[in-house]
């Protein structure tokens, strides 16, 4: 965590191409070198746009924010790491967008990991659909 692109004045833009899943999560970690200064970044794919803050240094420990749809200054979530579920398509941008600061406005991304989402298993679909037709069955007999 002790590397990551910066925003210092704007937006940093990464685009990411080929990807081989049907449906996939992004998640996005950040965590600068500043955090004493309560930085506000705003994340955005498509038309999702996330608010987090960046607070405390890295101590070792991955903390997930479920972030705000808006900037609510140090009153927005704090964490070091964001999650975008449900996305789809073969690619995506990503917006790394400044929000407010104590002193200077900064978006810093660490990393991205883009993780699949796992499709139903056959044994699940399996299990579902014996208990809807034990439940039919005995809708029947009553």
């Amino acid at each position: 965590m002790n590397g990551y692109l910066d925003a210092a004045s704007g937006a940093t833009v990464v685009s990411v191409t080929g990807i081989p899943f049907d449906s996939y999560s992004v998640i996005i970690y950040f965590n600068g070198d500043s955090p004493s200064q309560d930085r506000v970044y705003n994340y955005q794919i498509g038309s999702s746009s996330i608010f987090v803050q960046d607070n405390s240094p890295f101590s070792g420990t991955f903390i997930e924010t479920v972030g705000s749809t808006s900037d609510l200054g140090t009153s927005t979530p704090a964490g070091n790491f964001v999650v975008f579920t449900g996305l789809t398509g073969s690619a995506f941008t990503l917006d790394s967008i400044p929000g407010t600061s104590l002193v200077t406005q900064r978006s810093v991304i660490n990393a991205i990991q883009i993780q699949a989402t796992p499709e139903p298993s056959s044994f699940a679909l399996a299990l579902l659909g014996i208990a809807a037709l034990g439940f039919r069955l005995r809708r029947i007999r009553n």
